[in-house]
């Protein structure tokens, strides 16, 4: 199985920290998960959500702090909590985009029966207006919406995500328009688990253009024993995706990271900015990139 051809052969990865963090938030009692960057007028936007060590509920929040330069980043900022019923308990796994002169934030939300997937509206990054009402959500609680991913093709906006059952788990779209956002029009069901590295679960698309061909990465696990990684597919028609054999594996580092989930892709310069989660051997997730 051919690995990494989408990066370099030398391709580093470090961990991601913020300034005056550790001193004020204590963070040695926080998991920082799903990571999404987006870059707007010069600086790097990181949005990513932060889950406290110590609480049971309510205990998984969004933020988000910028960068210049990828390496030194703002301390976080709050932008979304849980004060919505629907995610009561936490908040995770946000996609951000511009959209006709306004930014949206869409992300998974979870109460105590359900996840399901909402989104927030701002003018300049800054100030975020929550809607109340999930855009997807299974009212039966039967289904969990997860992991959203923003796409954009001719006015219409697809969100790429998971769908989750009690048996099995696949990849959907949601299309949207400009005159009914943010109600869907049409729902698809792009690909299901299949493969053996897919038995436990796959979720947290990305999608990116490459030279000239579009690709998703997800993420996938597998159980018996766990074990995590990132595959691929590749882009035929906005309905068909064609998984590929290759797989993204991350080389031997000096960083302890045994599993690694919620890949994010940024262009920068033709080159692919890799996001990522990763847990240590003592269960402390943290944020990475790779590049």
């Amino acid at each position: 199985m051919r690995k990494n051809f989408l990066l370099k052969k030398n391709f580093k990865i470090r961990e991601i920290k913020f300034d005056n963090f550790r001193h004020i938030y204590n963070s040695e009692k926080l998991n920082f998960i799903s990571p999404c960057c987006i870059k707007i007028k010069g600086y790097y936007y990181l949005f990513y959500a932060i889950s406290s060590k110590t609480k049971k509920k309510s205990n998984t929040q969004i933020y988000f702090s910028k960068s210049k330069d990828l390496i030194r980043w703002d301390k976080p900022s709050l932008l979304i909590d849980n004060t919505t019923c629907h995610g009561s308990h936490r908040v995770l796994s946000p996609s951000v985009c511009e959209y006709k002169n306004k930014y949206y934030i869409f992300f998974e939300a979870v109460n105590n029966k359900t996840s399901c997937i909402m989104y927030a509206s701002s003018p300049d990054l800054e100030e975020w207006h929550v809607n109340k009402t999930p855009i997807l959500k299974d009212y039966r609680n039967q289904i969990n919406f997860r992991s959203p991913c923003i796409y954009t093709l001719d006015n219409k906006i697809f969100i790429f995500h998971s769908r989750k059952s009690k048996k099995s788990e696949s990849v959907y779209y949601s299309q949207f328009d400009c005159k009914n956002f943010p109600h869907p029009i049409i729902k698809k069901k792009i690909f299901a688990q299949s493969k053996k590295k897919e038995n436990y679960s796959i979720y947290s698309p990305t999608i990116y253009k490459h030279g000239y061909s579009e690709y998703m990465m997800y993420a996938a696990w597998s159980y018996d024993p766990i074990k995590t990684s990132f595959l691929l597919a590749k882009k035929e028609d906005i309905n068909n995706w064609r998984k590929l054999k290759y797989e993204l594996s991350l080389p031997k580092t000096s960083l302890d990271i045994v599993r690694y989930s919620e890949p994010s892709v940024l262009m920068v310069n033709n080159q692919i900015k890799l996001f990522f989660e990763g847990c240590d051997r003592y269960n402390n997730w943290k944020l990475y990139i790779a590049d």
